[in-house]
């Protein structure tokens, strides 16, 4: 007679023993069963990201702000920096925020953007990012030095 401890149905050595994956996400498998790569950004490249709260803003009447964030990319040609892409203009106001957000109770404006840098060739570049309070008729400029290398 063959004895196995309890304790072996038990234990879990891998997380995904348990159900859970990395991101919560189930891991995908090819047609033979074979895990496939997963794609997208990792732990270190999701921490370099710009991210920031907006504070400060001037609320409308229903508590909630109208602001626009600017993201302008500049490559130094030189001793000049030269315009070289923008992403589209994020906005933060009643239509674009849940509705139970409200300055009043404290809530705040995060804001980042996920810029893919693969397309940008080597050099040396300024990101200028504007924050523009509407409501309050203000805007802060703040720029973000940055080099793309080969790899």
């Amino acid at each position: 007679l063959f004895f196995v401890p309890a304790s072996l149905l038990i234990i879990r050595n891998r997380p995904s023993d348990k159900g859970l994956f990395v991101d919560g996400l189930p891991e995908r498998l090819d047609s033979s069963g074979v895990a496939v790569e997963r794609t997208g950004m990792t732990l270190r490249q999701v921490m370099k990201l710009p991210v920031f709260w907006i504070y400060g803003v001037a609320p409308t009447g229903n508590q909630k702000p109208d602001v626009q964030v600017d993201y302008s990319f500049y490559k130094k040609a030189g001793d000049k920096d030269e315009y070289f892409n923008k992403t589209a203009p994020q906005s933060f106001n009643a239509m674009t925020l849940p509705p139970q957000f409200d300055l009043a109770q404290g809530h705040m404006v995060q804001t980042g953007q996920a810029v893919p840098l693969a397309s940008f060739p080597e050099g040396e570049y300024r990101l200028e990012i504007k924050v523009n309070d509407r409501l309050g008729s203000a805007s802060v400029t703040r720029e973000v030095h940055f080099t793309i290398s080969g790899s």
